[in-house]
């Protein structure tokens, strides 16, 4: 197998794979003990304590967790994947979320190999998996603290010292983590989670919380500038699933992700700054999903009133982020740069056609999403159904297959980087439409 195509699939199966299998067992777990531990304070389901605490972000559960949802992720057989439970628990009590991932990677990727060799392997398969796991996990984690203890020491001084522009670096970043293919809430696991015993710094504080509202800006930024388009389905799936539904229209037309990015580089210093937005641990990474960031930012300033809070939250996660990307939406469709140049007329450009109840899928000149919102949560599914093909047939461009039959060659990412970015240099018979956009000066063939 040659280097690239070597690297390609180390980078799909480890980074998007195993991140986004990560997320959710970090969702099935740590957010889940926050959301209860929130729930138990509501007078009559004080009973709820209890089940929040033994998820907590100091508990091995958590770790646990993630080592299954990564041994499921890399679809690894059985023993290995259950295995995996008490090398992501060791390696969580070691190193944290990222001692987690590693150690639940390599013990089920070493556990699956050793898998169908032997005629014993109830015992082998788990003992492979636990002691590379568990070998992984205490050589790895002095260097893991060591660099997270760092970081967070980093963005604890930066961000006291230098609100605006860390604001907008934070707000930014994450916001384009969680649009991408990659899990934002294991990213910001790794980050803004603290060893056992020690409390997170204001800077830290308030980085997470500017993390917080990048995130907002993407999914509710999304959300809004494309309701035309997408209408109340959109709206909520964006706004309460996940901004990673536009990934197929943001590689067709970059445009699109300038407004929500925006946004969040406007709003990112005011959650530093003005309002003193906090949050902590993987919600800082989940935005509006779930409503998740906003149980992490009530539990991070249950000091403030309750009032306060909530206005704050309006305002920083949903309110600005939907006027600001609206208007600079609506401001850059007037200047003709986020269009669909074809027959003379603007065409929707991110467009999220769902399969209708029917079951009759909608063909347009965009891009067909070939399922509906409860998949949302589902993200390495997600991130599978993007690139492999199921993309409509574009009147005057060469078919690329449909929402119920793949297309077989090219495969859906070559299509949409020929037909997208491509478009403009190749050649064209008489009575092809025109590209999707005109390459800069100089560069036009």
């Amino acid at each position: 197998m040659k280097l690239g195509a070597l690297l390609k699939k180390a980078y799909r199966r480890y980074l998007l794979d195993a991140m986004s299998a990560m997320a959710l067992g970090l969702f099935s777990s740590l957010i889940i003990g926050l959301i209860l531990s929130q729930f138990s304070m509501i007078p009559g389901l004080g009973f709820l304590a209890p089940f929040g605490e033994i998820v907590s972000a100091s508990s091995p559960v958590v770790g646990a967790a993630i080592g299954v949802a990564i041994g499921y992720g890399l679809k690894v057989k059985p023993l290995a994947m259950f295995s995996s439970a008490a090398t992501g628990a060791l390696g969580y009590q070691l190193g944290g979320p990222v001692g987690a991932y590693l150690a639940g990677v390599v013990g089920a990727e070493l556990g699956n190999l050793v898998s169908g060799r032997t005629k014993v392997d109830i015992i082998v398969v788990p003992v492979v998996t636990i002691v590379t796991g568990g070998l992984i996990a205490t050589w790895s984690a002095p260097a893991i603290n060591g660099g997270i203890s760092a970081l967070q020491g980093f963005l604890e001084m930066a961000t006291r010292l230098q609100p605006i522009p860390m604001g907008i670096i934070v707000s930014v970043v994450f916001g384009l983590a969680l649009t991408a293919p990659i899990s934002s809430a294991a990213l910001a696991a790794m980050v803004f989670t603290v060893p056992e015993g020690q409390v997170m710094g204001e800077g830290l504080l308030l980085a997470a919380g500017a993390a917080t509202v990048g995130c907002c800006a993407q999914m509710v930024g999304f959300a809004v500038s494309s309701y035309r388009e997408n209408g109340v389905g959109g709206l909520i799936a964006q706004g309460l699933g996940t901004s990673m539904l536009q990934v197929g229209n943001i590689l067709m037309h970059p445009w699109i992700l300038v407004p929500p990015t925006l946004a969040s580089a406007i709003l990112g210093p005011l959650a530093t700054t003005i309002f003193q937005m906090k949050n902590t641990s993987a919600s800082a990474g989940m935005g509006t999903s779930g409503l998740v960031g906003q149980f992490g930012t009530w539990a991070a300033m249950s000091s403030e009133g309750a009032v306060l809070l909530l206005v704050k939250m309006l305002l920083l996660h949903i309110i600005l982020p939907a006027v600001l990307s609206l208007l600079i939406s609506e401001f850059m469709r007037r200047k003709g740069l986020i269009h669909q140049g074809a027959v003379g007329r603007n065409l929707p450009l991110h467009r999220i056609s769902g399969v209708p109840l029917s079951g009759t899928p909608v063909q347009s000149r965009s891009i067909i999403i070939p399922y509906t919102f409860p998949f949302c949560k589902d993200f390495s599914k997600l991130f599978r159904i993007f690139f492999k093909g199921f993309f409509p047939v574009r009147r005057g461009f060469p078919p690329m297959g449909n929402a119920r039959k793949p297309a077989v060659s090219p495969t859906g990412f070559q299509s949409v980087f020929m037909n997208g970015f491509l478009s403009p240099w190749l050649p064209r018979s008489a009575g092809t439409p025109p590209p999707l956009w005109n390459p800069p000066e100089g560069l036009q063939k």
